[in-house]
């Protein structure tokens, strides 16, 4: 019998859009709980971690977003196909996680002046540095994937970060990065990902 999935997340893209989008893509049923602002403080304490997303699997928990999404990718035999190409995912999904950290310090920072200083070194050195290192290794690998020949889990985090971060900056010249642009078109436009992406809930984030 297949297991049953239960995905909680506040109700926002995030930190669990990668996740709902790998199973959309490997067609996998999912309960969606989406958790409202004001019910956060009394299911906080029910979490492992005290944070979300956390995955249900049969009634068992994982929580921390990338070792969910870590886990499902290897699950769903999206992690390469030799351990080497499962370390190149990973590498390159940390390596957009250091990207997305840098975009976090926007939320926490009050001072507007400051924010502004951030948003602007944000789009003229962190996403032009990040997204041509990006392009050059989608170039050189030649398939339109960055690892190997098949999609993987890297391709589902990186296709949507990409996208993500550059419209919450509004940083329209990811259309200067021409393989880029294409992966990340080639992702979203997957089946059940771009069904998904038609239909899904509006949210700002």
């Amino acid at each position: 019998m297949a297991p049953t999935y239960k995905l909680t997340y506040f109700d926002v893209k995030a930190l669990a859009e990668p996740i709902r989008l790998l199973f959309h893509y490997k067609n996998v049923p999912f309960e969606d709980v989406r958790v409202a602002r004001e019910d956060w403080p009394n299911l906080k304490p029910q979490m492992p971690w005290n944070v979300m997303p956390v995955l249900e699997e049969d009634g068992k928990q994982l929580s921390q977003s990338l070792t969910i999404f870590r886990y499902l990718g290897n699950k769903f035999n999206m992690a390469g196909s030799d351990e080497f190409q499962t370390a190149k995912c990973n590498e390159y999904i940390d390596a957009m996680v250091d990207v997305r950290t840098e975009v976090t310090k926007l939320f926490r920072e009050e001072d507007e002046t400051k924010k502004a200083e951030l948003k602007k070194n944000l789009k003229e050195t962190v996403l032009p540095k990040a997204w041509k290192k990006f392009d050059d290794i989608l170039k050189d690998n030649g398939t339109g994937v960055l690892v190997g020949k098949d999609v993987t889990y890297a391709d589902i985090y990186i296709g949507f970060m990409t996208e993500w971060l550059s419209a919450f900056l509004e940083f329209t010249e990811i259309q200067n990065y021409t393989n880029l642009l294409a992966h990340q078109k080639k992702i979203l436009g997957l089946p059940g990902i771009k069904e998904w992406i038609e239909k899904r809930p509006v949210t700002q984030f």
